[in-house]
């Protein structure tokens, strides 16, 4: 029988006769398209296993594909078996009879752990049924529970995971050694073990749900996500839990207390979160606190403010979003001029103070930083002469620089605005340098103005900057141009 290889399929053709021999008895033949190497390696073994075909290594296959799983001793069995069924996703009968094959003639030397692997793969393959598995159930359930205790963290999650799909009833065992060491739970693995054992209905789902809240306030590091994300997950167990003895875990109820004391860390978007959360599950003492933050208007600060170019974006921002929030804005810009305009664009006057003069009273209490330092030091043109920091304009942004780390109240975000020339220059050097000693991650980006619908090349340097000492999340990626 001719082997027919097609474009793309090149590789296959330099791997040797050895791999030609092997297609041949499988009949390859893949269609007419592009096929990247990895590809062409998967599709090779898969048709191979198909036939019970053994593939030659010199395919460059992975080696689960090219072992033969009755040669392996018990840790490398599991660990091809997981890596199959996690990477590589090779779920063909060949391979997966000689696999559990080998596996019966090692049942004998699986422990709590390793049983736990056998469930995990045979979940991720819907295998219920086999003997195998309930022996591994079996053994789980059987187990002491310092045997339990000593296992890992995120065994014990995947084995939750893995015993819903399994045997859902006997999810308890592992939800009551979760429930001791909810302390060290992640809420992402918190918030999936609870989902699955509410839908299976499992009666430990709520103490677990309860103990993790409480260690949540206890612990230092939990961020505003983590407690929006346990709250919004343990909430959901009140109209669904079957076995629930009171009307709402008393752990939810200190995590809401804990988020109201901290409310000034959330996002408004994560606010909106713990409200809706707060209400699914009744009134709660936090609640009003919570809704009345988010009520409040965003308490802005714009600092040289010109004519007003951030508060017109603020304005349009704000009425794309779904709560359309309401700004109060403090403005200064010591130009005569730009006051005047400012005021015909927005019905206020923006203070003429000079910002070197502001104290840090002035500056603490706002939500939001909007800034647009003068450009001169800093461009590029002919004109200009670039002196930086020697620049007497630049004398503001140094007062500011230096007094950002040592503000009581900082704000939570911070937005600059200059030309290119800034990125790079020693004023902004130091700026970074302050915002990272306050607590600030930051994102700089430089953006062609053209690339966004305006008649000409204007390139602009930007600067956003936000505060969260417990959790420093990756500020959104800029808009895509039009």
């Amino acid at each position: 029988m001719e082997v027919t290889f097609h474009g793309a399929l090149s590789p296959l053709r330099r791997v040797g006769a050895s791999c030609t021999r092997a297609a041949e008895q499988c009949s390859f033949r893949p269609a007419v398209r592009s096929y990247s190497k990895a590809e062409i390696c998967n599709k090779a073994t898969a048709r191979l296993w198909r036939f019970s075909i053994r593939p030659p290594m010199e395919v460059g296959m992975p080696p689960l594909a090219s072992a033969d799983p009755k040669m392996m001793s018990l840790q490398h069995l599991l660990k091809h078996g997981r890596e199959a069924t996690q990477r590589w996703r090779i779920q063909h009968p060949a391979f997966w009879r000689a696999f559990f094959e080998r596996l019966g003639e090692l049942k004998d030397q699986v422990n709590v752990r390793e049983a736990i692997q056998v469930l995990e793969i045979s979940a991720t393959l819907r295998l219920v049924d086999l003997e195998l598995v309930n022996a591994s159930v079996e053994t789980l359930l059987t187990a002491e529970d310092e045997d339990l205790l000593d296992l890992p963290q995120r065994d014990l999650a995947e084995a939750a995971e893995a015993l819903a799909v399994i045997r859902p009833e006997a999810m308890n065992v592992v939800l009551r050694v979760l429930a001791t060491r909810a302390h060290r739970l992640r809420a992402a693995q918190f918030s999936k073990v609870v989902s699955l054992a509410s839908q299976a209905k499992s009666s430990e789902s709520h103490h677990l749900a309860d103990a993790f809240c409480r260690a949540l306030v206890e612990r230092q590091d939990a961020s505003s996500q983590d407690l929006t994300l346990a709250a919004e997950t343990t909430a959901q167990l009140v109209p669904k839990a079957l076995y629930r003895l009171e009307p709402s875990p008393c752990g939810l109820e200190l995590l809401f207390q804990h988020a109201a004391r901290r409310v000034q860390s959330f996002t408004r978007l994560k606010l909106e979160r713990l409200v809706a959360a707060a209400e699914m599950c009744g009134k709660t003492q936090a609640l009003q606190r919570l809704q009345q933050r988010l009520e409040e208007d965003w308490k802005v600060l714009e600092l040289f403010a010109g004519i007003g170019g951030w508060r017109l974006a603020l304005s349009a921002a704000a009425e794309t979003t779904p709560s359309k929030s309401a700004f109060a804005v403090t403005a200064y810009d010591s130009g005569p001029h730009c006051s005047e305009v400012y005021h015909l664009n927005f019905g206020e006057r923006c203070s003429r103070r000079n910002i070197e003069q502001l104290s840090p009273k002035d500056l603490e209490g706002f939500d939001v930083w909007l800034m647009s330092p003068p450009c001169q030091p800093f461009s590029t043109t002919r004109e200009a002469k670039q002196r930086d920091l020697q620049d007497k304009r630049c004398a503001a942004l140094e007062r500011l620089t230096k007094m950002l780390p040592k503000l009581q109240q900082p704000p939570r975000w911070i937005a600059l605005e200059n030309v290119k020339g800034f990125y790079g220059s020693e004023a902004c050097c130091q700026w970074k340098a302050a915002l990272s000693l306050s607590g600030f991650r930051a994102r700089e980006i430089i953006l062609d103005l053209m690339s966004f619908g305006t008649p000409n090349h204007r390139t602009r340097y930007y600067l956003l900057a936000e505060r969260d000492t417990r959790n420093l999340e990756l500020l959104a990626a800029p808009p895509e141009p039009r």
